[in-house]
């Protein structure tokens, strides 16, 4: 078992995810019936699935790049984590109508390989910082990504309150303030009053009382 080989393999195969690979060498890359866990619900399983998926996101036109990487490998896995910039075109996205731009998240893949070729995929990847640069979740403080950018509705870069991103919540009924430890799928949040010795959170589950004393 080749590890640097297995290496160089994953680098190649992340070429293509970032839309500066050849997609016609992805056959030389993964198993025909290769698992990857990442792809959406109702895409195909093996090869195909994973190069319809490389050719609908049009890495093209919306770009991916690290802003830092890692590789470290043993036996047969591979993982590549770090942290990357990209570009959403705007759309559904877990239930939510995210807008477009660019936004940075923390990124971890992983990789079994089989003789050289991959076999199986993982995908962990930030989310709510997605969402919450892009404005489709509103956060009662400001959002700070890992790179010092501060937002104060939520969106990477943004620092005025009055703009899209602090009116969101009123034009879209699906952007929430979040509840922490609750899905992102139950809109029942309640900003409270920190300086009443409250958590910033007030779950919806909470007390009578609770509710009382944080009004």
């Amino acid at each position: 078992m080749d590890i640097e080989r297995n290496k160089t393999v994953v680098r190649e195969f992340d070429e293509l995810g970032n839309g500066s690979g050849d997609i016609e060498r992805i056959e030389a890359l993964c198993t025909p019936d290769i698992v990857n866990h990442a792809l959406a619900p109702g895409r195909p399983q093996g090869i195909e699935g994973t190069r319809e998926f490389l050719r609908s996101a049009r890495r093209d036109v919306h770009p991916v790049r690290w802003l830092e990487s890692h590789v470290v490998a043993e036996a047969d896995l591979v993982v590549q984590f770090g942290t990357r910039e990209q570009h959403w075109p705007g759309g559904s996205f877990r239930g939510f109508e995210i807008p477009s731009g660019m936004f940075t998240r923390d990124t971890a893949f992983a990789y079994r390989l089989v003789d050289g070729r991959i076999s199986e995929r993982w995908a962990i990847r930030d989310d709510l910082a997605m969402m919450l640069q892009l404005g489709a979740v509103i956060s009662p403080t400001p959002y700070r990504d890992r790179f010092g950018s501060a937002s104060t509705d939520g969106r990477s870069g943004a620092k005025d309150p009055s703009d899209r991103g602090a009116s969101a919540s009123r034009s879209l009924p699906r952007r929430i303030r979040t509840d922490h430890g609750l899905s992102p799928s139950r809109p029942k949040g309640l900003a409270v009053k920190a300086a009443r010795g409250c958590s910033p959170w007030l779950p919806s589950r909470a007390s009578t009382a609770w509710r009382a004393r944080c009004a």
